[in-house]
């Protein structure tokens, strides 16, 4: 795959990158954010970001997806291996992270679970496809909140043409709400801080509930030009 962009001011170098982009494989969030928190660091692998007790600088990581947090379930007629996932980030749903001669594992101990559940309250021997996402967005938001424990990272969400008819889809709207920040300088009704997070579209959803997405960025904008006093 294409290595990650590092943070650079070249707008053509950031333009050609996100024209380069593939679509492929499952959507796991989760993973995303995390690389997006490891290239505004100042901390290797990427250490182009300036240092986190520069508070003059606004870090910021805008997280957009246009899916669920998803993990391929293998037909069990075909899982020979007993590994109950096709491999990607969390490794094998059906494998812990022990050495073990049977599989799936058999969680014998709270930290005797496949990566994809651990520090999550989902059941570590369901291996559905609905159980994968649950465990994932549990993961996100463990994620999300110690993004915004640090103080230091402006998180901002945007669901993009996800819709409030489709059970799955509200799963991951509420997850993406639940993720991202307060905002700065906008507040609800009810005096409590706005979330920083949008709902976007390129098509209509069932309930008209969306903004376009040039709208949504130029929302943003306005959100980040605001002006603030730091320390």
């Amino acid at each position: 795959t294409t290595a990650i962009t590092p943070l650079t001011g070249t707008e053509s170098t950031v333009l050609a990158a996100i024209e380069a982009l593939q679509p492929t494989g499952n959507t796991n969030v989760t993973e995303g954010l995390a690389w997006g928190w490891r290239t505004i660091s100042k901390a290797l692998p990427f250490d182009e970001g300036v240092a986190e007790t520069n508070r003059s600088v606004d870090k910021v990581i805008i997280v957009m997806t246009d899916g669920a947090n998803t993990y391929s379930q293998l037909a069990t007629a075909a899982d020979y291996a007993q590994t109950k996932s096709s491999y990607a980030a969390y490794s094998y749903t059906g494998w812990n992270n022990n050495t073990t001669t049977t599989a799936p594992a058999t969680q014998t101990s709270a930290s005797n679970k496949a990566n994809i559940y651990r520090g999550t309250s989902v059941s570590a021997t369901t291996y559905s496809a609905a159980n994968y996402s649950s465990a994932m967005i549990q993961q996100m938001g463990l994620l999300c909140s110690n993004v915004k424990a640090t103080d230091r990272v402006l998180l901002m969400t945007v669901a993009l043409d996800l819709d409030p008819a489709d059970s799955t889809d509200v799963n991951m709207m509420n997850a993406l709400k639940s993720c991202a920040g307060d905002a700065p300088s906008r507040d609800e009704s009810d005096g409590t801080p706005k979330k920083m997070y949008w709902n976007a579209c390129t098509r209509n959803v069932s309930d008209g509930s969306c903004t376009t997405l040039e709208d949504t960025f130029i929302q943003i904008k306005d959100e980040l030009s605001n002006l603030r006093f730091v320390g």
